[in-house]
């Protein structure tokens, strides 16, 4: 009686464990998500601060033609 009632128990916590164990996985995938969400932002964000360089790159070199050609 007394080894099935340590199975009964190591049974339980077998199950418990095994939520546990899911419930880990699904917050694993959940901030794997969030990472690839958060490299995919960073990835935006450094395309588009790429571009507004390159357009103050072109406003510089404008506005320095300006300035020659108001001499």
């Amino acid at each position: 009686m007394n080894s099935e009632m340590s199975t009964e128990k190591l049974k339980e916590q077998c199950e418990l464990l095994a939520l546990k164990c899911n419930a880990l996985g699904g917050d694993i995938g959940d901030l794997y998500n969030k990472l690839a969400d958060s490299k995919a932002l960073h990835s935006y964000t450094e395309n588009k601060l790429k571009q507004a360089n390159e357009e103050i790159t072109i406003l510089k070199k404008e506005l320095e033609k300006e300035k020659v050609k108001n001499k």
